[in-house]
């Protein structure tokens, strides 16, 4: 990443939309008290942290130029971005539960759960 500029600011603008989606997360749960929020404000939370980021970007001289330029594209691509990651994850875990719950309907309760994990 030394060598090339552009990957460089890229790989700190996405460590920002990161750090700035679990910042925006846990405000909006310690305001709301709640676990899981709805798809809209979701969507709206990330989208505002997004642009927070590009903003933080802007002033700092990364990727300037083409944030300014394409603003809305980027936050929009983060977004759905952002919902298809969260999508997927969702798959894996309704898939997890599916498998346990076959596992227990087939007799694998606890027990055999436990022995499994010995070895």
């Amino acid at each position: 990443m030394e060598d090339c500029k552009t990957l460089k600011e890229y790989s700190i603008f996405v460590s920002k939309v990161r750090k700035c989606i679990k910042e925006a997360k846990e405000r909006n749960k310690e305001m709301n008290d709640i676990i899981d929020m709805n798809d809209i404000t979701q969507k709206e939370v990330v989208s505002s942290a997004i642009s927070r980021a590009i903003d933080e970007c802007i002033s700092e001289d990364i990727l300037k130029d083409f944030l300014l330029e394409n603003k809305e594209e980027v936050i929009e691509m983060g977004v759905l971005g952002y919902s298809a990651e969260r999508h997927l994850q969702v798959i894996q875990e309704e898939s997890y539960e599916d498998g346990v719950k076959a596992g227990y309907d087939k007799g694998y309760g606890d027990e055999y759960i436990a022995s499994k994990n010995k070895n």
